[in-house]
């Protein structure tokens, strides 16, 4: 049950965010793109990653393989309005950080501490790469 109440929280979370993105995509060149979409692909894979890693403790192969095709579809899906090459680096930073998140989750053994830390810092970057668009405003 708190698996998948943290991944539903964590996804609404990316998805307002992806949401604010897509909104605001004209006003966003490449470089900035790129720079959003390599933070929140990282950040939510991580999180993703660590929420699997911690539920699937004794199967960390099919933990792995979940969080990266969670970490890849999170990079296109925030990629994808931006420019073909944030898709690509968001794909490959959402790779990465679900591995990560993997190896972190699998390694934690009191993990209520950590999931909160993780969701903060998920809101935390969601919210400082809105800001970061408003200033960005032409």
């Amino acid at each position: 049950m708190h698996f998948y109440l943290l991944l539903m929280l964590v996804l609404f979370m990316v998805g307002i965010t992806v949401g604010y993105v897509f909104m605001k995509r004209d006003k966003l060149n490449n470089m900035t793109g790129m720079v959003v979409t390599v933070g929140i692909s990282m950040m939510s894979s991580i999180c993703m990653g660590a929420i699997m890693g911690i539920f699937m403790v004794h199967d960390l192969f099919s933990a792995t393989m979940l969080g990266i095709i969670v970490g890849i579809l999170v990079g296109l899906v925030i990629g994808w309005p931006i420019s073909p090459i944030a898709c690509i680096q968001g794909m490959l930073t959402g790779l990465m950080g679900s591995m990560m998140g993997v190896m972190i989750g699998n390694t934690v053994d009191q993990y209520g501490e950590l999931i909160k830390i993780l969701l903060l810092l998920t809101d935390a970057l969601s919210r400082t790469n809105r800001q970061k668009t408003q200033t960005l405003q032409y």
